[in-house]
């Protein structure tokens, strides 16, 4: 009888739930963490601790094929494993609310105060404009 209420304790289950879904969370980076260094030590002779010092030794073009080799890898792995060949990451996040920021700063301001340099009027004006773009591009709509 006792058990059958704790089990139908929608709160109880789901915090049970929770703290196995951030147990695995937390496996997985310290996978992703471990298999980098991994790669590092194989590509690189180092791992993230002690990465500048052994590449200080290796050959010009093991320092420059290795990152090379490293983006096509990753090239490879979105092209065939991701749906849609589209990553979600936190920096489309951050891409997305930076791009907000510019709309909403270059949209709303219509005076023209000394307060603006040159420099910053232009750099909004080439945003909103590669925004424009990306929209067009992408079928998007601000």
């Amino acid at each position: 009888m006792r058990l059958r209420r704790i089990i139908r304790n929608d709160q109880l289950i789901l915090s049970i739930l929770a703290v196995f879904v951030g147990a695995a969370a937390g496996g997985g980076v310290i996978a992703i963490r471990e298999l980098i260094d991994f790669i590092q030590g194989v590509f690189l002779a180092g791992t993230s601790e002690n990465l500048i010092s052994s590449v200080t030794s290796l050959h010009w073009a093991q320092i420059l094929f290795a990152p090379a080799i490293g983006g096509l890898m990753i090239g490879l792995f979105i092209h065939y494993f991701i749906p849609g060949r589209k990553p979600r990451s936190v920096a489309k996040v951050i891409e997305a609310s930076a791009l907000q920021d510019v709309i909403k700063d270059g949209l709303n301001r219509r005076e023209d105060s000394a307060s603006i340099s040159v420099y910053r009027a232009t750099h909004r004006l080439w945003a909103l404009h590669q925004l424009a773009l990306w929209s067009k591009t992408f079928s998007v709509s601000i």
